[in-house]
């Protein structure tokens, strides 16, 4: 009888430490899927403001022509001079 109560303290001490293991490896995939998501929220967070500043050839455009009055080749700008 003891026989069989020490095969089944041993068997039981086993399955912990295989557990514990187990829960280590599981929160370092959680950690390495947490600085995932941090990071495409990153990626994320960029592109929204890309998209609300518009794109970067539009802004140079824009501020080429408010600053220096420069146009594109084909573009013809007409400035009104009536003073209304």
């Amino acid at each position: 009888m003891s026989l069989v109560l020490v095969c089944f303290v041993l068997f039981c001490a086993v399955k912990i430490v295989d557990i514990q293991r187990n829960i280590a490896d599981k929160e370092a995939q959680l950690q390495a899927l947490d600085r995932q998501i941090e990071q495409q929220q990153d990626k994320n967070k960029e592109l929204e403001r890309q998209l609300e500043v518009g794109s970067e050839k539009d802004n140079l455009g824009r501020v080429a022509f408010e600053q220096y009055g420069y146009g594109y080749v084909d573009e013809h700008i007409y400035i009104d001079s009536s003073g209304s």
